[in-house]
């Protein structure tokens, strides 16, 4: 009876004296220490496999962020826009053996080159491609005859994504007495009589819109406009197929209200229409905007350098 009661209490001893040798050999070596679970030593970790694999998180998550980065980059460099003015040449890289596109200003593009290319229009965007390991020159213009804008590029062909590139016009107003579309214009200023178009000229400048088919642009040469304690300064032209419209500001530097009538003051060959908005009295120090709308036919400036004021008008 007493032997089978050893028996188990000696094979406890014996688990005990292992459990602490293992901790106390976990606890020379610099391991964490042993845990029991259930009556059983679970081994630890070495170190070295610990630090390992914290290295090899910290590299993976770093592979992760250079993937986000460059994946970021090839976006931006994929996806560009190009402010581009007549006259000039811009250079541009292009996906070889790819279809790329470019969205172009015009309602119509049409593609002149002399090189090997492949192109089909869809709306206002081209899609090209090439072969060819050389650069390919290509001039963009609209199908209009009355417009006279083109677009030079020289792209690049090389081993990137297809790429999809915007031109837009840069700098200045490239249409400086121009319009953008004169097709368009004429169709729009063909729409109603003549008295009518002129009413919903102004209308449609007033409310900070330009007609379709206009150009807008700053001002070169404007019509001379003279009245007494009232200075002008015009600054901006749109110009269509028949008609354009000087935006001028006229301002009060006397010291009574002043009513701006009939032509206020701005007399030139070709005026059709002036009208002040938004107000046509202006009390000292006070400025409205005035549209002077011209017949483009036979619209001329002033050359005189000096006007005098009409003795009517004082």
């Amino acid at each position: 009876m007493s032997a089978r009661i050893v028996a188990p209490c000696v094979s406890l001893l014996l688990l005990v004296v292992f459990s602490t040798a293992a901790i106390a050999q976990t606890a020379e070596e610099g391991l964490p220490p042993v845990e029991t679970v259930g009556g059983v030593s679970l081994p630890a970790v070495p170190n070295t496999i610990a630090t390992t694999a914290a290295e090899a998180a910290a590299g993976a998550t770093q592979a992760v962020q250079q993937s986000d980065e460059s994946a970021s980059s090839l976006q931006a460099d994929t996806n560009i826009t190009l402010n581009v003015q007549p006259g000039t040449t811009e250079l541009v890289r292009i996906a070889r053996s790819y279809l790329n596109r470019i969205i172009t200003p015009f309602d119509d593009p049409k593609l002149l080159t002399a090189n090997p290319i492949e192109v089909r229009k869809e709306g206002s965007s081209l899609y090209l491609t090439t072969a060819s390991e050389r650069p390919v020159g290509i001039h963009i213009l609209p199908n209009d005859p009355d417009d006279t804008r083109s677009i030079s590029l020289t792209l690049i062909p090389a081993r990137i994504p297809p790429k999809t590139i915007q031109l837009k016009w840069g700098g200045t107003a490239p249409t400086m007495g121009v319009p953008t579309s004169a097709a368009r214009a004429k169709r729009w200023e063909q729409s109603s009589s003549y008295e009518e178009k002129l009413l919903e000229l102004v209308e449609v400048v007033a409310r900070g819109e330009v007609p379709d088919g206009y150009s807008l642009s700053p001002v070169q040469d404007a019509p001379a406009c003279s009245l007494p304690d009232v200075t002008f300064f015009a600054g901006q032209r749109l110009t269509g197929s028949r008609f354009s419209v000087f935006v001028l500001r006229a301002t009060n530097t006397g010291h009574s209200t002043i009513e701006l009538l009939s032509h206020a003051g701005c007399n030139a060959r070709g005026v059709a229409l002036v009208a002040p908005w938004p107000q046509a009295y202006l009390a000292p120090g006070t400025s409205t905007e005035i549209y002077v709308a011209v017949v483009n036919d036979t619209f001329e400036l002033q050359q005189r350098g000096q006007l005098r004021p009409s003795l009517l008008e004082h």
